[in-house]
């Protein structure tokens, strides 16, 4: 017997949103009253503070509103945890930091999960968690899984304001394994190098499984396990290598998210399962880039600037002055551009570039066609954008993701 590594679970008073995580059993045998006598959890069929998710569920259209109508309310205190699955919890409703600990058997050897694709449910995102009271290394994971998921992982981090008071619940951490890349939304966090692609006990995460794939299952084995601690790991601290790549961000003093474009020989300019990951983010501010009519929060193409032409898309809930940020550029074989169609304005990308632009009640300056990355391999004469009017139509809105019942 064991005590399940302890994750102190910041809350946050007053008028702040109560910010809600994907937490797994890390031990066998785990009942849901086992967490609630760390942290304040009420039940019941209309309302609860502790949901399952199943990939059979019936859903919308749009990705994220498939995986949002995943969630089904936990009823009572004596539900059976399953290990290898991930929940949903809202945390510090007392007022007080949540410090989880549990105790019992850990789990030992290979441990497999069922995964599906289903049509007319999720259409193949399935909530896992890391069965292990140790972290576990996600290229292993899907190396042995190739054949059933695709290679992301997403984790829920409700911390993404830039003000420190507002939460989404809607924003992901996202891992693409082929590339390496990580889009991180936490703002003025400090990262320890090469840790993205890590698990952390007691961590739910998502993945797609591809339509091939109705029923199968995926293997979590003791090889997954890294042979010392990484201490990055825990609460998103997170960096992957170098690469040639463009991070952007965008915010207005309350949300805050993260796309990334990488170039590599081997990726393809359209959707590629490989080394794109589609965005599941539905906060209040969303950023993303679309390829094949995917929209893109990790976007692959091929190493070129000459011609390219990159529909760049930012929602908000809300009207008023955004901030479009550059967070890395390590672009090196020629010069890129964020082109605002609204406006007429063009800015130069480079690391710390910074451009802000306003939504407002004008649908034109909400268009989803107002942005574009666009290239050149030399100096800048003629970005070669048609001179038509900017397309006057809306752009979505995504809901939280949670629904009763």
């Amino acid at each position: 017997h064991i005590g399940s590594p302890a994750s102190r679970l910041p809350y946050v008073t007053g008028t702040r949103a109560v910010p809600s995580i994907t937490l797994a059993p890390s031990l066998k045998n785990v009942l849901s009253g086992d967490w609630a006598d760390n942290i304040n959890v009420t039940y019941g069929s209309s309302s609860s503070t502790l949901s399952s998710y199943s990939e059979l569920n019936v859903s919308g259209v749009d990705p994220r509103d498939k995986v949002n109508r995943g969630w089904r309310f936990v009823l009572n205190n004596s539900t059976a945890l399953t290990l290898g699955s991930g929940y949903r919890i809202f945390v510090g409703l007392d007022g007080s930091n949540d410090l989880v600990s549990v105790t019992g058997n850990v789990q030992t050897g290979n441990y497999s999960v069922p995964v599906s694709y289903t049509a007319a449910g999720t259409q193949g995102w399935n909530l896992l968690g890391n069965p292990y009271p140790c972290e576990i290394n996600f290229d292993d994971f899907y190396a042995a899984n190739a054949s059933v998921i695709q290679p992301n992982m997403y984790i829920m981090d409700p911390y993404n304001s830039t003000n420190g008071t507002t939460f989404s619940n809607s924003i992901y951490y996202t891992y693409n394994v082929a590339s390496g890349i990580e889009v991180e939304p936490r703002i003025g966090t400090t990262r320890t190098a090469g840790t993205g692609k890590y698990i952390p006990s007691s961590q739910g995460f998502f993945v797609n499984a591809p339509s091939s794939v109705t029923t199968g299952s995926v293997l979590f084995t003791e090889s997954m396990k890294p042979l010392a601690p990484y201490t990055g790991v825990y609460g998103n601290f997170r960096q992957g290598e170098e690469k040639q790549l463009v991070r952007l961000s965008v915010s207005d003093g309350a949300g805050r998210d993260q796309a990334v474009v990488h170039f590599t020989s081997d990726a393809g300019n359209g959707y590629d399962e490989l080394y794109d990951a589609q965005s599941l983010s539905s906060g209040s501010l969303n950023v993303y880039t679309v390829a094949s009519g995917r929209n893109l929060v990790i976007n692959g193409l091929k190493p070129a600037t000459t011609g390219l032409k990159i529909p760049l898309v930012v929602q908000s809930k809300t009207l008023g002055r955004k901030r479009l940020a550059i967070d890395e550029n390590t672009v090196s074989f020629g010069k890129l551009y964020i082109k605002d169609k609204y406006t007429g304005a063009t800015a130069q990308i480079g690391t710390g570039t910074v451009y802000e632009f306003d939504i407002t009640s004008d649908t034109n300056s909400s268009s989803v066609g107002r942005f574009t990355i666009v290239g050149t391999s030399g100096v800048v004469t003629d970005l070669g954008e048609e001179n038509s009017a900017p397309s006057k139509g809306k752009m979505e809105v995504y809901p939280n993701p949670y629904s009763s019942g």
